[in-house]
């Protein structure tokens, strides 16, 4: 689910990407593997994840869900 409340469909391999970032908090996009940006990225474009920067070095950050 994103922060509108929608349901995302996610593939399994997303999912445990999903799961990994929201574990950690956030994550430097430079860390990611190249295969599995792509993926993060896609997450991202459908709402799912967030991409941000701080001091100048980008993040995967979860969306926060409302409950």
């Amino acid at each position: 689910m994103n922060e509108h409340g929608f349901s995302v469909m996610v593939s399994n391999e997303e999912y445990r990407i999903l799961r990994k970032i929201k574990s950690l908090g956030r994550v430097k996009v430079e860390l990611v593997p190249d295969y599995y940006q792509d993926m993060a990225d896609k997450l991202v474009s459908r709402g799912v994840l967030n991409k941000e920067e701080f001091d100048e070095v980008e993040y995967y950050t979860p969306v926060k869900e409302k409950k």
